[in-house]
């Protein structure tokens, strides 16, 4: 019941029945306030539902799902979670599979959130016009990915991005990661000024830019630093070695600074996006498996899902030029 989990419930709760369950009867506390009923443990959740939304660190998340495989149980509900690293759950979720039979398993990362801890920072509007990535990944069962898909757009107002695991966790190494190492860096240094009115007026926006998410939990940061601790530490490899390439450029000149930073700006314009709308035919795991692929491949973010009979109509938007 942190921020992202009391957001679903608050978002999806006048389109389906919601009910929550926290380890901190505190934020348990918090989220019935908010009018999220709540149970007693993860299991009488998995009980309840048809949609078991697992809204913590991925560290807690491994551990819950080792808990629950000693356990031998199979839910009837999906599980889904919104963990930033998507490979590391996938194989995690893989091991679980294999112990337990009719698993289905649907893995989510919204690209959203704010600064303010916990359900303080819940709104129930924080997913509209906000992407949610969808894995592809082994664990991941189409069907049930496509149908959750579907309420988190109708209830949400939220974007779909089918993706693999494993590209999805390079390519948020430098988007989000590396961006909350260099807030804290750049934080660490106005640590240690003690006049703060004057650090204000000094600070112009690409301060308040670079710094803003080291508002956040370091605790919640430091887990999916950690998640992603192999690419993050191979990217800190190569930042070490940009570094150095700025001494030697800032030591040879002006002109070289110059040289060194054009080559390092930005080369990807904003994506170029055309709307459409197709109809695919819905009628087993197979054809799920081949739309959801279909989606990964043609890059598309999905705004709609419509079920009508045995047919699924998806429309969204695709990069201008995109075949297929």
């Amino acid at each position: 019941m942190g921020q992202i989990g009391a957001s679903l419930a608050l978002g999806l709760r006048h389109q389906v029945r919601v009910v929550g369950f926290d380890v901190d009867p505190r934020a348990a506390e918090a989220a019935a306030l908010q009018g999220i009923p709540q149970v007693g443990s993860v299991e009488e959740l998995l009980g309840a539902t048809s949609l078991c939304v697992f809204a913590i660190p991925a560290g807690a998340l491994k551990s819950e799902l080792s808990r629950l495989q000693a356990k031998r149980l199979a839910p009837a509900a999906v599980l889904a979670d919104v963990c930033s690293t998507k490979l590391d759950i996938d194989e995690a979720v893989t091991a679980y599979s294999r112990a337990v039979d009719g698993l289905r398993y649907v893995g989510l990362h919204p690209l959203t959130g704010n600064e303010r801890r916990g359900i303080a920072g819940a709104e129930a509007e924080l997913f509209r016009d906000r992407t949610i990535a969808v894995s592809t990944g082994e664990a991941t069962d189409a069907e049930a990915s496509l149908a959750v898909a579907a309420l988190l757009s109708s209830g949400l107002g939220a974007r779909e991005l089918f993706v693999n695991p494993a590209l999805h966790d390079r390519i948020t190494n430098f988007t989000i990661q590396l961006p909350h190492v260099f807030a804290y860096l750049t934080s660490s240094f106005s640590n240690a000024v003690d006049d703060s009115s004057l650090l204000t007026l000094l600070s112009g926006n690409s301060y308040g830019d670079v710094t803003r998410v080291a508002r956040s939990s370091p605790e919640v940061v430091a887990s999916f630093l950690f998640a992603n601790r192999e690419i993050l530490l191979e990217s800190l490899a190569q930042v070490e070695g940009r570094i150095a390439a700025f001494r030697e450029a800032l030591r040879a000149g002006e002109a070289r600074t110059g040289e060194l930073l054009a080559g390092f700006a930005p080369r990807h314009r904003e994506l170029d996006l055309q709307a459409y709308a197709k109809t695919f035919a819905e009628v087993g795991q197979l054809e799920a498996q081949s739309v959801a692929a279909e989606l990964e491949e043609g890059r598309i973010l999905a705004t709609s899902f419509v079920i009508e009979a045995d047919r699924l109509q998806i429309s969204g938007f695709r990069p201008i030029g995109a075949s297929g």
